[in-house]
Protein backbone atom coordinates (compact mmCIF):
# COMPACT_ATOMS: atom_id res chain seq x y z
CA UNK A 1 0.00 0.00 0.00
CA UNK A 2 3.04 2.43 0.71
CA UNK A 3 4.54 1.68 -2.77
CA UNK A 4 1.31 2.59 -4.76
CA UNK A 5 0.89 5.75 -2.33
CA UNK A 6 4.41 6.97 -3.37
CA UNK A 7 4.17 6.05 -7.14
CA UNK A 8 0.50 7.78 -6.68
CA UNK A 9 2.40 11.19 -5.45
CA UNK A 10 5.54 10.76 -7.78
CA UNK A 11 2.94 10.72 -10.73
CA UNK A 12 1.59 13.91 -9.41
CA UNK A 13 4.09 15.51 -9.12
CA UNK A 14 5.93 14.30 -12.48
CA UNK A 15 2.66 15.74 -13.99
CA UNK A 16 2.56 19.07 -12.70
CA UNK A 17 5.98 19.56 -13.14
CA UNK A 18 6.17 17.58 -17.29
CA UNK A 19 4.62 20.43 -19.06
CA UNK A 20 7.26 23.67 -18.38
CA UNK A 21 10.11 21.82 -19.78
CA UNK A 22 8.38 21.42 -23.37
CA UNK A 23 6.45 24.99 -23.27
CA UNK A 24 8.77 26.08 -26.17
CA UNK A 25 7.82 22.55 -28.03
CA UNK A 26 4.65 22.75 -27.13
CA UNK A 27 4.23 26.48 -28.84
CA UNK A 28 6.08 25.69 -32.07
CA UNK A 29 4.76 22.63 -32.61
CA UNK A 30 0.32 23.47 -31.86
CA UNK A 31 0.98 27.04 -32.48
CA UNK A 32 -0.08 29.11 -29.23
CA UNK A 33 0.57 32.13 -28.73
CA UNK A 34 2.27 32.62 -24.98
CA UNK A 35 -0.73 33.67 -23.61
CA UNK A 36 -2.60 30.60 -24.60
CA UNK A 37 0.35 27.99 -23.44
CA UNK A 38 0.19 30.36 -19.98
CA UNK A 39 -4.04 29.41 -20.10
CA UNK A 40 -2.93 25.92 -20.79
CA UNK A 41 -0.49 25.63 -18.17
CA UNK A 42 -2.23 27.67 -15.25
CA UNK A 43 -5.80 25.31 -16.17
CA UNK A 44 -5.21 22.10 -13.47
CA UNK A 45 -4.65 24.84 -10.71
CA UNK A 46 -7.96 26.84 -11.37
CA UNK A 47 -9.99 23.12 -11.93
CA UNK A 48 -7.84 21.87 -8.34
CA UNK A 49 -8.86 25.04 -6.12
CA UNK A 50 -12.93 24.18 -7.01
CA UNK A 51 -12.72 20.74 -7.30
CA UNK A 52 -10.73 20.37 -3.62
CA UNK A 53 -13.73 20.54 -1.68
CA UNK A 54 -15.72 18.34 -3.86
CA UNK A 55 -13.25 15.95 -4.20
CA UNK A 56 -12.55 15.73 -0.46
CA UNK A 57 -16.74 14.90 0.31
CA UNK A 58 -16.12 12.16 -2.20
CA UNK A 59 -13.39 10.95 -0.10
CA UNK A 60 -15.18 10.63 3.10
CA UNK A 61 -17.99 9.58 1.44
CA UNK A 62 -15.78 6.13 -0.48
CA UNK A 63 -12.94 6.11 1.59
CA UNK A 64 -9.00 6.52 0.80
CA UNK A 65 -8.23 3.30 -1.19
CA UNK A 66 -11.15 3.95 -3.86
CA UNK A 67 -10.48 7.84 -3.77
CA UNK A 68 -6.58 7.40 -4.81
CA UNK A 69 -7.77 4.53 -7.48
CA UNK A 70 -10.29 7.20 -8.89
CA UNK A 71 -7.33 9.96 -8.65
CA UNK A 72 -4.38 7.90 -10.48
CA UNK A 73 -7.15 7.18 -13.35
CA UNK A 74 -8.17 10.68 -13.84
CA UNK A 75 -4.37 11.70 -13.68
CA UNK A 76 -3.54 8.84 -15.91
CA UNK A 77 -5.84 9.78 -18.45
CA UNK A 78 -5.09 13.64 -18.35
CA UNK A 79 -1.53 12.47 -19.41
CA UNK A 80 -2.97 10.36 -22.25
CA UNK A 81 -5.30 12.86 -23.80
CA UNK A 82 -2.82 15.61 -23.58
CA UNK A 83 -0.22 13.38 -25.75
CA UNK A 84 -2.97 13.09 -27.79
CA UNK A 85 -3.94 16.92 -27.93
CA UNK A 86 -3.54 18.61 -31.24
CA UNK A 87 -5.69 21.18 -30.51
CA UNK A 88 -5.90 24.62 -27.50
CA UNK A 89 -9.42 23.51 -26.29
CA UNK A 90 -8.25 19.33 -25.95
CA UNK A 91 -4.90 20.55 -24.30
CA UNK A 92 -6.64 22.89 -22.33
CA UNK A 93 -9.43 19.98 -21.29
CA UNK A 94 -6.49 17.43 -20.59
CA UNK A 95 -4.44 19.74 -18.59
CA UNK A 96 -7.88 21.03 -16.16
CA UNK A 97 -8.42 17.21 -15.89
CA UNK A 98 -5.78 16.67 -14.34
CA UNK A 99 -6.83 19.58 -11.72
CA UNK A 100 -9.53 17.18 -10.72
CA UNK A 101 -7.18 13.78 -10.17
CA UNK A 102 -5.01 16.08 -7.91
CA UNK A 103 -7.29 16.82 -4.97
CA UNK A 104 -7.96 12.84 -4.92
CA UNK A 105 -4.23 11.82 -4.32
CA UNK A 106 -2.95 15.63 -2.08
CA UNK A 107 -6.42 15.37 -0.01
CA UNK A 108 -6.20 11.17 -0.12
CA UNK A 109 -2.76 10.21 0.51
CA UNK A 110 -2.63 11.63 4.32
CA UNK A 111 -5.59 9.53 4.96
Amino acid sequence: MLAGLWFCYMALGLSMASLAPLVSEIEADLRFSHSAMGTVMGAWQFVYIFAAIPCGMLLDRIGARWGLAIGAAIMGLSGIFRGFAGEYIELLAAVALFGVGGPLISAGAPK
